[in-house]
């Protein structure tokens, strides 16, 4: 099961990891475990000293949201322009990410080999109790409904609203009467969602549970970094998907069409991809 949901943008521009070096609840598994309190004090650091630099990356990145998003509502923007858009932010996303995997290399060279064994079955227990939590939550969502059909009813009605590009589908159907051109438009829309997804399956997969790169303690530069280039291609792909229907509504749309189209996919951007 996924754990939560990411917004596509986010996803796309590649910013901070969904949890510190892939490892749900790494500082508090050195807090429990490095028993050696200077070391620990020492280790804690570094983690605190990477999830700032993560966050100053991120809020880096909202600008470049802005700027995307404002590139992508231009009629008059061009392949060569997202190219070149995209050439610098996967330069300063690759640095990002250099960076983080030499922080990685050095803080677990500062842990033992059974400290960070008993590391990762703390963060292997923490996915589990957070996807526990996402199942009772479901149950009890699915007890409701069958108790009360008429109020489920009314929020799977609500939850349709929810679904990728809904509004972007819309307004699709709403400005353009040509059906062959919604067609056209709303297959690139999912053939972008099969994209997202594609790449949230990815970034989920790389964590203490089912990637063994992220669980060796004496995992390499190079093994680390072939996780991040193989997420890169992908997030490329998508990038690229998402382009490719800014051109599609631009050759099928008029002016006024265009606007009211693009007013929502700009909206939709920010909702996560289910």
């Amino acid at each position: 099961m996924i754990v939560g949901t990411i917004a596509l943008l986010a996803m796309l521009f590649g910013g901070g990891l969904i949890d510190t070096f892939f490892v749900a609840k790494l500082d508090k598994g050195v807090k429990e475990y490095v028993l050696d309190k200077e070391r620990q004090k020492e280790i804690r650091a570094d983690i605190k000293s990477t999830k700032k630099y993560i966050k100053q990356f991120n809020k880096g990145r909202k600008s470049q949201f802005k700027d995307f998003q404002e590139m992508l509502g231009s009629r008059d923007a061009t392949s060569e322009e997202f190219d070149d858009f995209y050439a610098e932010l996967h330069t300063s996303r690759v640095e990002f990410q250099d960076q983080l995997i030499d922080d990685r290399i050095a803080l677990t060279q500062k842990i033992q080999e059974d400290e960070w064994t008993s590391i990762i079955a703390f963060s292997v227990d923490a996915i589990d109790q957070r996807e526990e939590k996402i199942d009772t939550k479901n149950q009890k969502a699915l007890k409701k409904a069958e108790d009360n059909p008429d109020k489920a009813q009314k929020k799977a009605a609500k939850a349709e609203k929810k679904q990728p590009f809904f509004k972007t589908r819309q307004a699709i159907t709403d400005a353009v009467g040509d059906v062959e051109k919604q067609t056209i438009m709303i297959t690139s829309l999912d053939n972008l969602v099969l994209a997202s997804q594609e790449l949230e399956r990815q970034i989920r997969s790389v964590n203490v549970r089912n990637n063994d790169v992220i669980v060796r303690r004496d995992a390499t530069r190079e093994e680390v970094k072939q996780l991040a280039q193989e997420m890169n291609k992908l997030r490329r792909s998508g990038f690229e998907q998402l382009v490719q229907t800014h051109m599609i509504i631009k050759e099928n749309t008029d002016q006024s069409q265009w606007k009211i189209i693009m007013k929502a996919l700009n909206k939709d951007l920010n909702m996560a991809v289910r």
